[in-house]
């Protein structure tokens, strides 16, 4: 078993100094020297994901936030600003849904982020054991909102007609946050551009994407990546989408692999022949009677972007 990350990459010590700490100290009381303290919180903090839960004290008021900085414009001078999520009740898909105010109406987003299913797997000691979440890390489709518009005070502004005047539409890429249970997303336009500006280019299990299946994975779908390498050197393939909340690509559960194995992927566990054209996976809900236990998958710890 993999011992945790004691130390800090340079690239990630170097920026941290991005930070705007006295904001995040006089917001929540944390400090630079507790978030060092964690590498793994420091790094999904500097790469723009959603941390996991950590402490807060404010003198009034205590418990667990999740942090996620929001970085500025390569050419401004200002600190990336903070922002601290509590964790909220668990959400469903029957539920109304909202994302920065605005509901979510589209139902195979909303299955999609739901979808349970489960799967083998490892627990803290490296043994096999059946483990239960949610089948998808986003909602696997572009969900499209129009935001209120507002001025730089925050305040709404109204039309003639007494209506709210709106943004331009933009489409989004969805996930949940699980600590906090906080939907979160990322402009699919973006997502896109982040991940073809990648400095290395975007790869996980040693194996670099396309630039199609960057743009799959930009627009929410999963792709098959073939000949995946573990610790062992053994060959796999493995179905991998774009987790928002953690900002880094992510192996989707068994329901997602079995649309693949429909489709004629070979997912490496003997049963179909590789199929070169059955490169994409369409992210649709499984039905009841395909949400039975999946064959075993190599689930190795997720690879976050090259930078």
């Amino acid at each position: 078993m993999a011992e945790t990350k004691k130390t800090l990459d340079p690239s990630v010590k170097e920026r941290l100094d991005l930070i705007d700490w006295d904001g995040l100290k006089n917001s929540f009381g944390v400090t630079r020297e507790a978030i060092e303290k964690n590498p793994k919180v420091a790094s999904q903090l500097v790469y723009g994901a959603m941390t996991d839960l950590v402490q807060f004290n404010t003198g009034d008021i205590s418990g667990e936030v999740s942090l996620r900085a929001f970085p500025t414009p390569a050419e401004s001078k200002d600190l990336w600003k903070v922002k601290g999520y509590t964790k909220q009740e668990e959400k469903s898909e029957d539920q109304k849904l909202f994302f920065y105010g605005e509901e979510i109406y589209s139902k195979a987003a909303k299955k999609a982020l739901f979808e349970k299913t489960s799967w083998m797997g490892t627990d803290k000691d490296g043994k096999q054991v059946r483990k239960y979440g949610n089948a998808n890390a986003s909602t696997g489709i572009p969900v499209a909102f129009a935001f209120k518009k507002r001025d730089e005070n925050g305040n709404v502004i109204m039309g003639p007609d007494g209506k709210p005047e709106r943004e331009p539409k933009r489409s989004f890429i969805l996930s949940i946050h699980q600590p906090t249970n906080q939907i979160v997303g990322i402009a699919v336009d973006k997502l896109k551009e982040r991940l073809q500006n990648s400095k290395n280019g975007v790869s996980m299990y040693g194996v670099k994407l396309t630039d199609e299946q960057i743009n799959q994975v930009a627009n929410g779908g999963a792709v098959i990546l073939k000949d995946c390498k573990n610790k062992k050197g053994e060959s796999f393939n493995a179905a991998v989408q774009f987790d928002v909340s953690q900002m880094t690509l992510v192996p989707v559960h068994p329901t997602a692999l079995k649309q693949a194995e429909r489709m004629g992927a070979d997912l490496g566990i003997g049963k179909n022949s590789p199929s070169e054209t059955s490169q994409k996976v369409e992210n649709k809900p499984a039905k009841k009677s395909e949400k039975k236990a999946a064959p075993a998958v190599d689930r190795k710890p997720k690879t976050r972007l090259q930078r």
